[in-house]
């Protein structure tokens, strides 16, 4: 039997569900996905290139082998995703997206944008994050660690706990009063 390669390329997708994820083609070029709940979908080996996600839940979908080059996030859902195991995560734009408990360690994501989203516990191990976008995130749990974070920008972010011991942040921006857990690495005592 001869295996077909499918793809879609400019194409709108608005209201897909869980329901048609085994109508899922093997890559998606420069397509649009409108209100979309793929929770749970076995995204495995699937290819999207310069494709935008909007209000769209992608939560608990398996990423093996998958690839997103390019791709825009806004105002997504996107919980407990093993970024790590996807094949490639290039140039992505978070933007006000849901992503606790995502995992994104080892991974190159320099100038990654993840503004003004939410991050609750997620896992920044080894990631190379030079030159990212936090401004405005909500870090609670974040665990970041021997990450290179060197001109990032933290303004308006909270809850983060970076430990400038465990990772690289010469030149990171940071704003006032939440640059001040920066210190608790030292075991200092503020008054």
């Amino acid at each position: 039997m001869d295996f077909k390669f499918e793809e879609k390329e400019d194409e709108t997708f608005t209201g897909l569900d869980i329901a048609d994820a085994d109508k899922l083609v093997e890559a998606y070029h420069n397509c649009e996905f409108v209100q979309c709940n793929l929770q749970g979908a076995d995204l495995t080996k699937i290819r999207f290139s310069g494709c935008s996600f909007s209000g769209c839940n992608l939560s608990l979908c398996q990423l093996k082998g998958a690839s997103f080059n390019e791709c825009q996030f806004k105002d997504c859902k996107l919980v407990a995703l093993d970024w790590s195991s996807a094949a490639s995560l290039r140039s992505p734009v978070f933007d006000s997206c849901i992503l606790d408990a995502n995992n994104f360690s080892e991974m190159q994501l320099a100038y990654c944008n993840f503004t003004g989203s939410r991050l609750n516990d997620a896992r920044f191990h080894g990631t190379k994050l030079k030159n990212a976008n936090f401004s405005r995130c909500d870090l609670q749990g974040a665990e970041f660690h021997q990450c290179d974070l060197r001109s990032s920008d933290f303004r308006q972010a909270r809850a983060y706990q970076i430990s400038p011991l465990h990772n690289q942040i010469s030149k990171a921006k940071f704003s006032c009063p939440d640059a001040l857990a920066l210190l608790q690495a030292f075991d200092i005592i503020l008054e």
